[in-house]
């Protein structure tokens, strides 16, 4: 079907085949492919394409499969990842481990706002040495 303008139908069409073209390479590497808007024009337009990781089949996300693999080098437990720890007043959400970083490797999340920081790998485990004291009193 040749098309003489870019209008809505052109755009529907095209993003209908373009999503059914690209569904064996969002299966060959993970992904899916999504139409993300665009614009439509006289004799030019735009397709955005959005790509979205698919969840790995042992239902862990990216950041916690990482997690798993350097707790066990650090000298941590698994249930660690999204633990809540506080310091100096202030809450954060534990999301991850950097390997690569010899005095900070622990990443954070400020649970006001999100910010992220990084922590000594002693302020992890004190805070779950605090969480076990919690539980046994």
């Amino acid at each position: 079907m040749q098309i003489d303008k870019f209008d809505k139908i052109a755009y529907a069409n095209i993003t209908h085949a373009i999503s059914l073209a690209l569904k064996e390479v969002g299966d060959r590497f993970g992904v899916d492919f999504r139409p993300n808007g665009g614009q439509t024009g006289v004799s030019q337009g735009r397709i955005d394409l959005q790509v979205n990781v698919r969840k790995p089949s042992d239902g862990l996300r990216p950041g916690e499969k990482k997690f798993r693999i350097d707790a066990g080098y650090f000298g941590l437990p698994n249930e660690a990842f999204h633990t809540i720890l506080t310091h100096k007043g202030r809450r954060f959400r534990v999301v991850g481990l950097n390997s690569n970083a010899p005095v900070y490797p622990v990443e954070c999340e400020a649970l006001s706002g999100g910010r992220g920081c990084r922590f000594p790998i002693h302020t992890l485990r004190n805070a779950l040495e605090m969480a076990k004291v919690a539980k046994a009193a």
